[in-house]
């Protein structure tokens, strides 16, 4: 978590924070993403705070996913801070409700993240640690964190993404504890840390990321609805022996997409893409991606609040397939493929019982 600020003003209400970690495991045991969220820390020091906020202030976990027979699982967790014992000094964090039955931790260690938790539905236990190496261009930009501003309704607002580790190494367990089955998890995801001062559900965010191992290819591609700043593609692939990687930019034209089919979650209240084409083009390369989202899909839903109860985060686990054309001659020299992740957020408008 970022150091925390001292000076108080209105934009400290809305510091927001997560890590976010996509879990893949390499039999189809489990896909999915498990979320730390930090909001609103002004408050855990002043009690009058509590009595108006704009973000769910404490500690939240999300967790989405699916197991090999189809079954999905979508849980938030929130935790006061008085549920919370939190290191800014480490990034680490314990956190525990409902008479211990509900918890989360996450641990930095030496090159490595422990994750631990247990929630309705799930309870899991994994390592997390940066795969792939040394496997950028260093005079690139590609992967490298970026700040958008103007992102929200109010002046002064700003996010910063910063994608840590684009693939990961992931290994431990998950037990689903409705089919009391536990798995062992073998197999890669995706890092990232973002952070800032935001009122989130005024926006959203549309993105996803994968790696595909035989080929090499690391591709992330992230938007945010009010952000041109924020909505870019980054990717990184060899060519003869040789690290390329790359930023596609849409505020100057290199980056194009679109949902072709929607559908509308009852549960929900909203509609969310069942696929996406993403169109990236430079001077050197053409990258053309399909993601095929269909069924792989679940909501996330909180009623902690007036503003979680009208907003939802679509978490889905598209299998992504793409080629690579060089433009100088035209040939493809790269196809690559596989499971990914990925999230779509919006406002949405809950019927009043």
């Amino acid at each position: 978590m970022q150091p925390r600020r001292q000076v108080f003003s209105f934009l400290s209400r809305l510091r927001l924070e997560w890590d976010y970690f996509m879990v893949h495991d390499h039999g189809g045991a489990f896909t999915g993403s498990i979320g730390y969220v930090l909001a609103d820390p002004a408050a855990q020091n002043s009690h009058w705070l509590k009595r108006f906020t704009l973000l769910p202030s404490g500690v939240g976990v999300a967790i989405a996913g699916m197991f090999t027979s189809g079954h999905k699982i979508a849980n938030f967790l929130h935790f006061d801070f008085d549920q919370v014992q939190l290191s800014t000094d480490t990034k680490s964090l314990i956190a525990q409700a409902d008479a211990g039955r509900l918890q989360a931790a996450l641990h930095v260690e030496p090159n490595s993240l422990k994750l631990k938790g247990c929630t309705h539905d799930i309870e899991y236990q994994l390592t997390i640690q940066e795969d792939w190496q040394n496997r950028f261009s260093h005079s690139s930009e590609a992967f490298t964190p970026v700040t958008g501003r103007g992102i929200g309704l109010l002046p002064g607002e700003r996010w910063t993404v910063d994608v840590i580790w684009p693939r990961t190494q992931v290994s431990g367990y998950i037990r689903d504890l409705k089919q009391k089955a536990t798995f062992e998890i073998v197999g890669h995801g995706y890092r990232e840390n973002s952070f800032g001062q935001w009122l989130f559900w005024s926006g959203g965010w549309d993105f996803a990321a994968m790696s595909d191992e035989s080929t090499g290819v690391q591709w992330v591609w992230q938007t945010y609805h009010h952000s041109q700043d924020l909505s870019y593609l980054d990717i990184s692939f060899p060519v003869d022996g040789v690290q390329q990687a790359f930023r596609f930019w849409a505020r100057e034209g290199q980056l194009q997409w679109q949902h072709h089919r929607w559908h509308l979650d009852p549960r929900a209240q909203q509609t969310f893409p069942m696929n996406a084409t993403i169109y990236a083009r430079n001077q050197d390369y053409i990258v053309e991606t399909q993601l095929s989202i269909g069924d792989n899909a679940v909501a996330l839903l909180h009623d902690q609040s007036w503003y979680t109860r009208i907003y939802v985060i679509f978490a889905f686990f598209p299998y992504c397939k793409g080629s690579i054309y060089r433009i100088a001659d035209g040939a493809r020299v790269l196809e690559f493929s596989g499971r990914g992740g990925g999230e779509y957020s919006t406002l949405r408008f809950p019927k009043t019982p």
